[in-house]
């Protein structure tokens, strides 16, 4: 969001009718190799303990 105002900033001070120029950012790729199963077993026991959204109340 940062680099679309400073985007929208630029634009407004240069008052021309298209916006400059503006490199993107390199992409990067984030993984989750390194999750351990001890995470994943406790996440799949609050999921399947937890009630069925829309539910609650009932």
């Amino acid at each position: 969001m940062a680099l679309g105002a400073a985007r929208q900033a630029a634009w407004a001070l240069a008052g021309t009718a298209e916006p400059p120029d503006w490199p993107a950012p390199p992409a990067t790729e984030h993984t989750a190799d390194h999750v351990e199963t001890a995470v994943r077993e406790r996440y799949a026991a609050l999921r399947d303990a937890a009630p069925a959204l829309g539910t609650a109340g009932s």
